[in-house]
């Protein structure tokens, strides 16, 4: 996260190597927005409430505090293909003490939330990744499944993680 004009941070991604002079900025990340990422052709929206910053994997110093290492998001989830590359990135997502480090192989970028069309899960999803997913939305052209705030912060060796406000399905 690098610090705008105004004093708020702003989310930045490295474009590819073929174009490291130049960086990209993604914009000042707010409340009411959605973080979108992918993991192998999987779009996944993250609460911006949550997002506290993205780094390059070899960049650890925003992890540094970190009790455990970043989780591969993609992995967590059971898909397949999630490989580390020149794209991929850390997302820190915290709220309260809890800290969460997830790795995807690509951020897409901001969309806000308030313009989502959230739609229900379908009903094959019947099982435990009802408690992943608050719902289904568009994005570009594709589906995104927004991720549930507390579960993302969820640790299964760790205590229950904190209600976030504003994110409750």
């Amino acid at each position: 996260m690098d610090q705008g004009c105004d004093g708020r941070e702003e989310l930045t991604s490295t474009p590819p190597a073929s174009n490291r002079s130049h960086r990209e900025t993604l914009g000042v990340m707010t409340k009411g927005q959605v973080l979108v990422v992918a993991c192998g052709k999987t779009y996944f929206g993250i609460p911006a409430e949550i997002v506290r910053g993205i780094a390059r994997p070899d960049q650890a110093g925003p992890l540094h505090d970190r009790p455990h290492p970043p989780v591969d998001l993609g992995s967590r989830l059971g898909l397949i293909g999630s490989s580390l590359s020149p794209e991929s990135r850390i997302i820190l997502c915290g709220a309260h003490e809890v800290q969460e480090g997830l790795r995807v192989d690509h951020v897409m970028g901001l969309t806000k939330a308030d313009g989502l069309d959230l739609r229900p899960l379908p009903s094959l999803f019947t099982g435990r990744e009802r408690q992943w997913f608050r719902g289904l939305f568009l994005f570009q052209d594709t589906v995104a499944m927004l991720l549930d705030s507390r579960w993302v912060l969820q640790d299964h060796g760790r205590a229950p993680a904190p209600e976030v406000p504003g994110t409750a399905a």
